[in-house]
């Protein structure tokens, strides 16, 4: 397997963008531009994020540092409550007219 093949095969999975950046360039061992490391990197991205990444102009690093927190901030949360569609105090279809 080339090294050009090998890094374009890698996958997101369940890392961090970070760290797969950082095995594809550790995959690449510099036989391959970093634009086109960045390139093949972003597109392994959620749609979402590879256009925040596109249109970074920073450095890498920054880039990385931006896919990871937009992928930290989408994890699923446990919810803690459910409410209902009305708010509190609102009249209901069942409530005696207000005066």
């Amino acid at each position: 397997m080339t090294t050009c093949k090998g890094v374009s095969e890698m996958a997101l999975g369940d890392a961090k963008p970070s760290q797969l950046y950082y095995d594809m360039r550790r995959v690449a061992n510099g036989s391959i531009s970093d634009e086109l490391l960045l390139d093949l990197w972003a597109t392994r991205l959620p749609a979402n994020i590879q256009h925040l990444v596109v249109a970074n102009q920073g450095p890498v690093n920054e880039k990385v540092a931006i896919a990871d927190a937009v992928m930290e901030s989408q994890r699923w949360r446990p919810i803690n409550a459910i409410s209902s569609a009305t708010p509190r105090g609102a009249p209901t279809d069942h409530a005696p007219p207000r005066n």
